[in-house]
């Protein structure tokens, strides 16, 4: 009598081990361990974006100030002229093909992302106008290109430079929107304010209905 009552009490607790083991484990990967790899893969994705529009708006804001320091400095001789014609021409094509290259490339990396997480409610979905900095980057090189001339070694360099000072703007506050949606896409989402998952909430609310199972089951046992 006496081993089957020991018995009996050393399978109660096993089985309370057990259900208490269930929940401890339900509570930390679901209410206390927070979605680090999702949360940091997206972070991390977003991070190198805002390197990239950084990148680019440095280098923007780069070719904005030679275009004013060249408006204030522009060649009044025809000597000058040819120089500048074969020199500062030269070093503008070579800026504006990085530029087109950087704009290009973060247009596809955002694009890329975006539509491999379609299916993620993640805040840098909503904050990116890559298609209107595409299409007002596509109307400043074509302006640009008109102020320029179709003649390469005759540019018209003083109108290239006064079309970038005056018609820079559109670019620089796509960047800079662009930029503000990647910064709130790299801030913490996970912490105390998020929310666990559905997973947890069915596997804490299944061990609810399971403990009080149990509960019951014992107690009509014990009555019998």
């Amino acid at each position: 009598m006496i081993k089957t009552t020991t018995s009996s009490k050393t399978a109660t607790w096993v089985e309370l081990v057990v259900l208490l083991g269930a929940l401890t484990l339900i509570i930390w990967l679901g209410f206390a361990r927070p979605p680090v790899a999702e949360s940091n893969t997206h972070q991390t994705e977003a991070a190198q974006l805002l390197a990239q529009t950084s990148l680019l708006g440095h280098q923007v804001q780069g070719l904005l100030s030679k275009a004013a320091h060249y408006l204030e400095h522009a060649p009044r001789g025809y000597d000058a002229y040819f120089r500048d014609s074969v020199i500062t021409h030269s070093h503008l094509q070579t800026d504006l093909t990085t530029l087109d290259l950087g704009m290009q490339t973060l247009i596809d990396a955002g694009t890329e992302t975006i539509a491999s997480r379609n299916s993620s409610p993640d805040r840098i979905e909503n904050g990116l106008p890559l298609a209107q900095l595409q299409l007002d980057w596509k109307a400043f090189r074509d302006g640009l290109d008109e102020q320029l001339g179709v003649d390469p070694e005759m540019p018209r360099l003083e109108w290239g430079a006064r079309h970038i000072v005056e018609a820079m703007d559109p670019v620089i506050a796509g960047i800079g929107d662009i930029r503000e949606g990647l910064q709130a896409a790299t801030a913490p989402t996970s912490g105390p304010g998020a929310a666990p998952p559905v997973w947890a909430w069915v596997g804490f609310s299944a061990w609810l209905v399971l403990i009080l199972s149990w509960f019951g089951w014992r107690v009509h046992r014990n009555r019998h």
